[in-house]
């Protein structure tokens, strides 16, 4: 049986989550990737990996991308169509080209809900107007949350004939079973990397405590108050790390700026990471800081990095948003949202008490084996598939 897992953009960090239930499925069956491009071709952590097959068309705008995307559909060719993300590009396309196939939908951001953060603090005027626009412009697929388009996919989810989620949040709003963001314990493996020798070989102080934020930035990860609590942080000793900052984004110069201003050369700032050398960014941290703050952009995100950390054995400190305290129970530091204060006194606990954070970090490790690793969900996983067996 082969499977199509239809991303909605292979040029952004979206396709991350596509990419990681082909791999748990690969073993089972023939999978692919097929999707539009709206950017440089596949999303640059993933440009360079090799086994699962990604097709893609690029895409221009207005008129043209429907008959783009009409010639991308014809290449689809799986026994089971795996629409990731309720969007116009995969979800509602995958309804159009159904033919019979079974659609199973996999939800891991509440898009309706990133739409109605974007438009809070607008003014009715403003939000009438948007909605207007949106209805009128229904031709621009590129803009995957256009409030029209994510208001249909919202509604027709129930046309699915099974959904995936990734957390309790969506689970509760859609229905599903939780497939959460696993990793292959095989390839993240903390024993296997020298500490001093990778600070030394990415020009990191080895005698530096190395916070580190690692992930896609956007404005409800908390990236801010993670700025402002190591500043908060008297010892000198004690740096912040930011990787996957995109250069040319807006938001990430304003973070860099921002950064640099505040903390000086207790900052650094790498770009995006290929998924291959994941484990080996994540080694070079002390304490991993997953701050999101509470906004309808997080209620239902659960971070696939807390995953990573907990896979690498590191100490996380991270906010009570969603399924993040369920997940480090007993293996981590939770404090409230846009607290900058009290993650800089979690900070503080973890590099002032090594024994306490070690301890965390093995037992964060433990967790992530029996509950978390692909070996786990995979068998989850196939059973949503195996009634499509012929």
């Amino acid at each position: 049986m082969k499977i199509s897992i239809l991303c909605p953009n292979v040029s952004n960090n979206c396709l991350g989550r596509a990419y990681t239930l082909a791999k748990i499925l690969q073993p089972q069956y023939q999978v692919e990737i097929i999707g539009p491009a709206f950017g440089n071709g596949i999303w640059e952590p993933l440009r360079n990996e090799v086994g699962i097959e990604i097709k893609y068309t690029f895409m221009s705008r207005y008129l043209r991308p429907y008959l783009q995307l009409r010639r991308l559909s014809r290449s689809i060719c799986g026994d089971v169509l795996y629409a990731s993300k309720p969007l116009s590009t995969s979800y509602l396309l995958a309804l159009f080209i159904k033919k019979g196939r079974p659609i199973v939908l996999d939800i891991d951001d509440w898009e309706w809900g990133f739409v109605q953060e974007s438009m809070k603090a607008e003014r009715i005027v403003s939000r009438l107007r948007r909605i207007l626009k949106s209805a009128l412009f229904l031709y621009r697929p590129h803009r995957p949350h256009n409030y029209t388009s994510a208001w249909i996919c919202d509604k027709l989810i129930r046309k699915a004939d099974q959904i995936t989620v990734s957390n309790r949040f969506l689970q509760q709003r859609y229905g599903g079973t939780i497939i959460h963001h696993g990793r292959n314990a095989d390839q993240f493996v903390p024993d296997r990397w020298n500490h001093k020798a990778l600070k030394k070989k990415h020009g990191l102080h080895p005698r530096v405590t190395q916070i580190m934020f690692i992930g896609t930035p956007r404005p409800h990860k908390g990236i801010d108050d993670l700025i402002e609590a190591v500043r908060l942080v008297p010892e000198e000793r004690v740096a912040l790390a930011i990787v996957g900052l995109d250069r040319a984004n807006s938001y990430s110069i304003n973070l860099i700026k921002k950064a640099k201003e505040l903390l000086g050369n207790r900052f650094r700032a790498f770009d995006p990471c290929s998924f291959a050398k994941l484990a080996e960014f994540i080694a070079l941290a002390d304490v991993i800081v997953v701050p999101q703050r509470d906004s309808n952009a997080s209620w239902g995100q659960m971070p696939a990095k807390i995953f990573d950390a907990m896979a690498m054995g590191k100490p996380i400190i991270a906010t009570a948003v969603n399924d993040i305290p369920t997940v480090l129970e007993g293996c981590g530091w939770i404090v409230e949202p846009a607290n900058p204060e009290a993650l800089a006194g979690s900070i503080q606990e973890a590099i002032s008490n090594r024994r306490l954070a070690e301890t965390r970090g093995r037992l964060a490790r433990e967790k992530f084996v029996t509950q978390y690793s692909w070996e786990v969900i995979r068998p989850r996983l196939i059973e949503i598939f195996r009634c499509y067996e012929t």
